[in-house]
């Protein structure tokens, strides 16, 4: 069997039969990944404590025609501390379930990759709730679902400061008031400009000055149409 080493967030565990744990990990080199960590949860095996949802770890893995064996495992981070606040841990949850659910297996986002084990880190430390609005909508972005936040996704037209606006989850983004008739829900202008803001670092986006209110509508569109993406619920949404 050929081996070989990545790094990759483990964003899901499950049990498999008596002492082995299935996992899925988002890797830096190999995008999501299915991986069997063998007798990894008997006590005294050494992968026991290595392979906690939501570490960072450096691992070993040889591939089968199934499922992929972890041979070695070195801890890069638990992101422990995520456990010591519910609105983090929520949030940690939310973001793993969005990167399991929305990605295949074996299509690498470097980019994305990076943008997770960054945002794990922040949220560590930090916590602002506009962490996961943007976290979000890098997803969004670089994956192609990017929402359309400049004009109108169904005219085209420039959007202007004093139309109505509405999100239109089918039209992939912001539509002006000639377009209301298709459908959407309302959106203050504020919340389109802090989306726009978005558009940069997790440090630029978690110092946006913006009221709780446009924070609260800013998260509700974006989760709402990850979910009409994906076709099916975030379950983190109830935790």
């Amino acid at each position: 069997m050929a081996s070989y080493k990545d790094r990759g967030i483990i964003i899901r565990r499950n049990n498999f039969g008596e002492a082995d744990r299935r996992l899925t990990a988002y890797c830096r080199r190999d995008g999501k990944s299915i991986l069997l960590a063998k007798g990894s949860r008997r006590p005294t095996a050494k992968l026991a404590g290595t392979v906690n949802l939501m570490n960072e770890i450096d691992f070993v893995a040889a591939r089968t025609k199934t499922i992929d064996i972890m041979t070695e495992a070195q801890l890069v981070s638990s992101h422990d501390k995520l456990s010591a606040q519910l609105a983090k841990t929520k949030t940690a949850y939310w973001i793993c379930e969005l990167i399991d659910k929305i990605t295949d297996e074996h299509e690498p986002h470097p980019k994305l990759y990076n943008q997770l084990s960054q945002t794990l880190a922040y949220l560590e430390k930090n916590y602002s709730d506009l962490a996961l609005s943007h976290f979000i909508f890098f997803c969004l972005k670089e994956l192609g679902y990017r929402p359309e936040i400049k004009k109108c996704a169904r005219c085209g037209q420039p959007l202007k400061a004093l139309d109505k606006m509405l999100f239109s989850d089918e039209a992939g983004g912001v539509v002006a008031a000639p377009c209301h008739a298709s459908g959407g829900r309302s959106l203050n202008a504020d919340s389109i400009k802090a989306m726009r803001l978005l558009d940069g670092t997790l440090t630029q986006a978690t110092h946006i000055i913006t009221s709780p209110l446009v924070r609260k509508e800013l998260e509700k569109n974006l989760k709402l149409f990850v979910q009409y993406i994906l076709q099916r619920r975030i379950v983190s949404e109830s935790l």
